[in-house]
């Protein structure tokens, strides 16, 4: 849930994923596999 609030908060996925130290398609499954899930 924390990487969803961090993509909201910086609205973008590349600096979402620099501040939470992941690759950006690491990123984009992460928040695949959430919206799938809710």
């Amino acid at each position: 849930m924390r990487n969803f609030t961090v993509v909201a908060e910086c609205r973008h996925f590349g600096r979402a994923a620099e501040v939470l130290h992941v690759t950006q398609s690491s990123l984009s499954r992460q928040i695949q596999r959430l919206e799938q899930q809710v």
